[in-house]
């Protein structure tokens, strides 16, 4: 296996290790977690909590905060009625905001 440093990645190595590296966060908090690679959907994840609750999550993950996709995100939480996890970088730390199909 070839490892890259960071300045060597293109932007689909650099996006694929962030949606690697909040998958594994997820599963450690006891998620069962699925990757949509290429499959140019609206999310990156989907994420079911092992828990016994049945909780299910959409993933978004971006390299930084864009006030449009979280406006459409946001909106989609309401339509379909699902929970969206919008995962970004800010002041390089990852910041995790959920978007609730009850409150937005």
């Amino acid at each position: 296996m070839k490892i890259y440093k960071i300045w060597d990645m293109t932007r689909y190595q650099k996006g694929r290790s962030l949606e690697y590296y909040v998958k594994r966060r997820l599963e450690s908090e006891d998620y069962l977690v699925m990757r949509t690679a290429g499959s140019h959907s609206p999310f990156d994840l989907i994420c079911v909590n092992m828990d016994g609750s049945g909780e299910v999550l959409f993933v978004q993950v971006s390299k930084r905060f864009e006030r449009k996709k979280y406006e459409a995100l946001k909106d989609l939480a309401l339509s379909l009625k699902i929970n969206i996890l919008y995962v970004f970088k800010k002041k390089g730390k990852l910041e995790f905001m959920i978007l609730c199909k009850e409150n937005g």
